[in-house]
């Protein structure tokens, strides 16, 4: 997230994955929020200006004044965030100044992540990526607030805010058809069954295994022909007469990753 000069207050994501409903950024308390064009890491930050608390007792304090940053996770785990922040005007001495780090699940209570202390004013830090407490199975939200003896033009400035997190996979999808469908019953004719498997990420997706019963007064037949497409020399040996077919049940199939916007696939 980078502020740019002229955006409303709070900044809107300069970036946001395709698999992110939701990314919102909010301000909560006494303070005044700007856009800053004059303090950025580069230009501009977003800031707030006074309506910090004046000392850490009864802190962690996740309800105190707080920027908030709350995001569509539902396709993620793990999620992390990282930030750069400046403390400006007329805080006191390091000794005083805190950050502190809050992550909730799912509009959930929040817990504390992390805490910075012996903060100097006028100084940019760079947090590295910190893992929420727990990642939402719908939104995860964070909040950081900060503490220190200060008068009304102490500013918190934030910068080159970087949410992450890891993809949970799709599962893989499995279809089934007959050609020619149908075939005489008792004749001399024979039908191939052909399984597609289809996978929707891109990356390749291991463990594919499936089991399969016949349609009644179907059976494999006498010469099985069987065959796949897919990698990770998975088990497929039908026998003759079976009724029951097993794919990578003792030997898993590997489905080849999405391409662009082609679905990766194979077939058995």
């Amino acid at each position: 997230m980078e502020p740019s000069q002229g955006t409303g207050v709070p900044p809107s994501p300069s970036f946001r994955s395709s698999l992110v409903s939701i990314a919102a950024a909010l301000y909560s308390g006494g303070g005044t929020e700007s856009i800053s064009i004059s303090i950025g890491q580069p230009v501009n930050s977003w800031a707030v200006t006074g309506g910090w608390a004046q000392n850490n007792t009864g802190y962690p304090n996740p309800a105190a004044p707080y920027y908030q940053l709350t995001l569509d996770t539902s396709k993620f785990t793990s999620v992390s965030i990282s930030f750069d922040f400046y403390l400006s005007g007329n805080w006191a001495n390091a000794s005083d100044n805190y950050i502190y780090l809050y992550s909730s699940a799912d509009g959930g209570s929040y817990s504390t992540v992390n805490s910075r202390s012996a903060l100097t004013r006028n100084t940019w830090y760079s947090q590295t990526p910190l893992t929420a407490a727990s990642t939402g199975s719908s939104t995860t939200a964070f909040r950081i607030n900060a503490v220190g003896q200060q008068q009304p033009t102490a500013a918190v400035h934030l910068e080159n805010i970087v949410i992450t997190g890891c993809g949970v996979p799709q599962p893989p999808t499995l279809a089934k058809a007959f050609a020619p469908d149908p075939i005489a019953a008792n004749g001399s004719a024979v039908s191939t069954l052909t399984f597609m498997l289809t996978n929707e990420n891109n990356v390749v997706l291991t463990g594919a295994a499936f089991t399969d019963a016949l349609p009644a007064g179907v059976r494999v037949a006498p010469a099985p022909n069987a065959g796949t497409t897919c990698g990770g020399s998975p088990n497929w040996s039908p026998d003759a007469g079976a009724t029951a077919l097993n794919f990578g049940t003792t030997a898993p199939g590997t489905i080849p990753a999405r391409s662009g916007l082609t679905n990766g696939t194979c077939t058995a």
